[in-house]
Order: structure tokens, then sequence, then C-alpha cells
């Protein structure tokens, strides 16, 4: 998952919060995530976002997947172009707004 900041949330039209889209295949399109916010019900969006990506690619097959704990990164308006729309990966970013006004310190 990604965290996107106010800059690019106002790029998609992103007014409440919290706010996901999927960057799959065609990263100008991103589709707005409007299902259940368990695990469960994620996870198979993003399943079904990389299913029609392998298709639309003409693959046909899952290739290779790496191993390994989940990244969460903070977006922002210089690595947004790097980490999600030039990124091959099939991309889950969250539109949410800080408690208080105020950005999470590292």
């Amino acid at each position: 998952m990604i965290l996107a900041g106010q800059d690019i949330a106002s790029t998609y039209g992103v007014s409440g919060f919290p706010t996901l889209y999927i960057f799959a295949h065609d990263k100008k399109q991103p589709k707005k995530y409007k299902g259940g916010r368990d695990p469960q019900n994620m996870i198979q969006a993003l399943m079904d976002a990389i299913v029609e990506t392998i298709q639309k690619r003409g693959s046909g097959a899952a290739g290779t997947s790496s191993s390994g704990p989940s990244k969460v990164v903070q977006l922002n308006g210089t690595n947004f172009q790097t980490k999600v729309l030039d990124n091959p990966l099939v991309s889950l970013v969250a539109f949410g707004a800080y408690l208080f006004g105020k950005p999470p310190t590292k």
C-alpha cells in the first residue's frame, strides 16, 4: 500500500478520506476501489487487477513474484511518478487525512 499526500489527492479529485485507487494496467486511468474495507475484499480487488494487467499485457502467465513483507511508501509530488505511474507493478494508493492536520513522523 502506498500513502499519497494531499497534492496528489487533488489530482484525482479525492475529497473524502480514506479513498483508495488501484493503479494497474492503465496508470493514467486508475480504478477507484469501492469494495469492503476488510483485507479479504481489498486483496481480491488487487488480485483481479493483477489478472487483468497480465491479460492485457498478453503474457497469459503469472510470472514471478517476490517474497517478503509489503512496503508502505509515503508519496508526494516528487516521487509519485516513479513509485506509481512508472512502476510496472500494480499499486494500491490510499489517500488519507492526517490527524490534527499534521503529517506522521518517522
